[in-house]
């Protein structure tokens, strides 16, 4: 599945729905199996911050790969 990620993230006005949000996917994701999810941003500095914060519920939830233009 591919999801462009920011456009998700950005749906959501208040922090509190983000993060909301965040914990509904990953607890669905986490438990699945035999599928592969691709989450796309253009913001690194925002795509680090959900993905390799502890604090937020994406933690270590995949590889993060970089891509050059």
């Amino acid at each position: 599945m591919y999801f462009d990620f920011f456009y998700l993230y950005n749906r959501f006005a208040s922090e509190l729905l983000k993060q909301t949000a965040q914990k509904r996917l990953r607890g669905i994701w986490q438990h699945q199996r035999n599928v592969s999810y691709c989450l796309f941003g253009s913001k690194k500095h925002l795509m680090t911050k959900l993905f390799q914060n502890r604090r937020m519920p994406f933690y270590q939830l995949g590889e993060m790969m970089y891509l050059d233009k």
